[in-house]
């Protein structure tokens, strides 16, 4: 999975269509809630011989400066050794 503060891409078989409104939760850690986010599905990309799996790409529609405050926060620690 790729996430950003506006959207994220996904990997695995979609049951999803383009321009579908889904709620996204977003892990934050075993002792806090998940980030629970409004998005919309932008793109999906099937599998071919460069892509072993589907690619759900989504953009996130109301990502408030808190939300995209966490998001960067998950993003940065995701990114330590």
């Amino acid at each position: 999975m790729d996430l950003s503060p506006a959207g994220a891409l996904l990997h695995g078989n979609p049951a999803v269509q383009v321009g579908q409104e889904v709620r996204v939760e977003v892990p934050r850690g075993a002792s806090r809630n998940p980030l629970s986010l409004q998005a919309e599905i932008v793109r999906i990309a099937t599998p071919n011989v460069h892509r072993r799996q589907h690619g759900v790409a989504l953009r996130f529609t109301d990502v408030n400066e808190i939300d995209a405050a966490v998001l960067r926060g998950i993003i940065d620690r995701a990114a330590l050794p």
